[in-house]
């Protein structure tokens, strides 16, 4: 029975000099019990010798003269900027990763969601991200923002001066935010001075622009340190008060940074050199200065452009003219936004909207400076607190998103109805400073006064129209009845 629990090949040792014939006579029976505890030792040598191989390689691989590091060597490796940026460069890719959130884990593929719900209860807006950091933005006021064109996931966020600030903490500090990256800044720059604006350039993806409180203009790169690589100098040559407008004109060859100020300045600039403006216009009416709070350019012109001042006027003004062209009707208080329409289409009406402290948004038609008698100004006023801020859908013409003390964000779709917003939600208990529509037009940014800034997502059938043509022919009569009512 022994010899048929013995493996064939470990019945009879091989030796060097031993034939493998299998017609040999030699009986095995005696050395069953020997071969057979021969056999185990073998094994037992071979596991080691086998273990011993491994040793040798990983010996071979680690050896053990190595020296381990001190604790100062350790110290020195852990706070050097090579180690540092490697570690947050690699966490940054972890926290991406595991900040994905489009595969929903517990979808049910049996049911009808569209059965269940109904079309018409999908809800139009919903919050997919929200970004506050108690470092850099807690007890301070999103001041503005602006959508990368080049990286649609990325937000460059500006906020104010800490209520409370350390002796030696920066007064300003500029936030970029990823929607993949939603526990911490992708980046972060600061200057000594608040930013009251700011804006990626549309040429350069890795420069950020901002417009300071004491009037300077800013440069960061992403490929530098947290501090400038250009600013403007304090001079007379430049603006004097805090700088809360600005937009970048021309082309990918030839473009310029145009900046406007409370002193009444517009200031235009390049970016290979920010030490001082290449032009810079002091704006007024009749011999008053005209104190901007907002500007917007009309839609493919470099020069003309609407901007409204501290004292609730609207003026048609151009870069290269003193005097501007005061709008007939008014803002009962300072002008918070102006935001010319974005569609070639009413470039003719000259339609833009303004929003200002007076709990209003108004609509205002022609910009035509031979016709100025064809001035027309629609009220909105479902509000009951100041309105920061109200812009124009890039891909909806009829839709118009509004910002109000209230912390509610109202979406209005002025082809269905001009007294009350199609939708209204309350974003918070803090003022809504500042709104802005991505670029696609299917997400909407809003910022407040507690250093939070939310995104929502729209629904599609809400943000994209289905015959934009249809749509803005439809308000372009509807302003035009509207008007008429008015007059």
């Amino acid at each position: 029975m022994l010899d048929q629990c013995i493996p064939t090949q470990t019945q009879t040792p091989i030796h060097a000099d031993t034939h493998t014939d299998t017609d040999t006579d030699t009986p095995a029976q005696p050395h069953n019990t020997t071969t057979h505890t021969h056999t185990e030792d073998a094994s037992a040598e071979g596991g080691r010798e086998v273990g011993n191989g491994d040793k040798k390689e990983r010996d071979e691989i680690l050896p053990e003269d190595i020296p381990e590091m001190t604790p100062d060597e350790k110290r020195r490796i852990f706070t050097s900027d090579g180690f540092a940026d490697f570690f947050t460069r690699s966490s940054r890719l972890v926290e991406r990763a595991l900040g994905q959130s489009s595969f929903d884990i517990l979808k049910d593929y049996r049911v009808d969601e569209n059965a269940e719900e109904g079309s018409d209860q999908q809800e139009q807006l919903s919050m997919i991200a929200k970004f506050s950091d108690d470092r850099h933005s807690k007890y301070r006021a999103v001041t503005s923002f602006d959508w990368s064109p080049k990286h649609p996931e990325l937000v460059v966020c500006a906020y104010s001066a800490r209520t409370n600030p350390a002796p030696n903490e920066p007064r300003g500090s500029v936030c970029i935010w990823s929607l993949n990256l939603l526990s911490t800044p992708e980046f972060v720059f600061q200057s000594q001075s608040p930013i009251m604006t700011t804006l990626f350039s549309k040429f350069s993806p890795t420069i950020v622009l901002g417009g300071a409180y004491s009037g300077q203009i800013l440069a960061w790169d992403t490929r530098a340190k947290s501090m400038p690589v250009q600013r403007s100098l304090l001079s007379s040559q430049g603006h004097t008060h805090p700088v809360f407008c600005a937009a970048q004109i021309g082309s990918t060859h030839a473009h310029n940074l145009v900046t406007g100020s409370t002193d009444g300045t517009i200031c235009t600039w390049s970016l290979d050199m920010l030490s001082q403006p290449q032009d810079c216009t002091l704006l007024t009416h009749k011999s008053r200065v005209v104190g901007l709070t907002s500007f917007s350019f009309l839609p493919g012109d470099l020069n003309a452009f609407v901007c409204g001042d501290e004292g609730g006027h609207l003026h048609k003004a151009a870069r290269s003219e003193r005097e501007t062209m005061i709008c007939p009707a008014k803002h009962h208080g300072p002008v918070t936004s102006v935001h010319v329409h974005p569609f070639q289409e009413f470039q003719d009406m000259g339609l833009f909207c303004s929003s200002s402290v007076d709990w209003t948004v108004r609509l205002h038609t022609n910009l035509n400076r031979s016709q100025p008698h064809l001035d027309a100004s629609i009220s909105l006023e479902d509000y009951t607190d100041y309105v920061y801020d109200a812009q124009w859908s890039p891909t909806h013409p009829a839709l118009l998103a509004t910002a109000d003390g209230t912390g509610s964000l109202g979406l209005w779709n002025l082809n269905d109805d001009t007294e009350v917003p199609a939708t209204k939600i309350n974003v918070g208990r803090d003022p809504i400073n500042h709104v802005r529509w991505a670029h696609d037009g299917k997400r909407i940014a809003t910022g407040d006064s507690a250093g939070n800034l939310c995104v929502y997502a729209l629904n599609e059938e809400v943000a994209v129209p289905r015959s934009a043509s249809d749509e803005c022919q439809k308000l372009g009569q509807r302003i035009n009845d509207l008007a008429q009512m008015m007059q």
